[in-house]
């Protein structure tokens, strides 16, 4: 493996976070094949999820995927991981995850639970354990 990108999500800054969209930061590493050279936080500011009230039903029943302004609209976020190679998370949405793959950004939805910088070592040394039941019951 060369060097890559990879952004995790996380609220504290320590333990991945269960909803991509809805996280406070994305931790940000920078990584060789065998060892972590840079991590920096960003905090989430680009998903419209971040920024408003829990979901709510109203949130689904009002949903416009068209809309780029709309509760699920992803161009923000595309913008600011566009130098990251991967995404690893414990949930999204089937929309975040079909925009991340046609931005060519490969996202892994996966069962571990712990430190971002567990998963992180996980995903260096052996890889990480793909959970598709991490997806997001709406359709975006």
């Amino acid at each position: 493996m060369k060097a890559k990108r990879i952004a995790i999500p996380t609220d504290d800054k320590v333990n991945i976070a269960h909803h991509a969209g809805r996280c406070k930061y994305f931790a940000i590493y920078d990584v060789s094949p065998d060892s972590i050279i840079v991590k920096r936080f960003i905090e989430n500011q680009f998903t419209a999820h971040c920024r408003r009230k829990p979901y709510d039903q109203s949130d689904f029943n009002n949903f416009n995927k068209e809309s780029p302004i709309g509760h699920h609209a992803h161009d923000a976020l595309l913008t600011v991981l566009s130098d990251c190679q991967v995404v690893i998370s414990r949930g999204m949405g089937h929309g975040l995850h079909e925009d991340l793959s046609k931005a060519g950004i490969t996202a892994h939805i996966v069962a571990d639970e712990g430190s971002i910088d567990e998963i992180i070592n996980k995903y260096l040394k052996d890889g990480v354990k793909v959970d598709q039941k991490g997806f997001c019951g709406y359709p975006g």
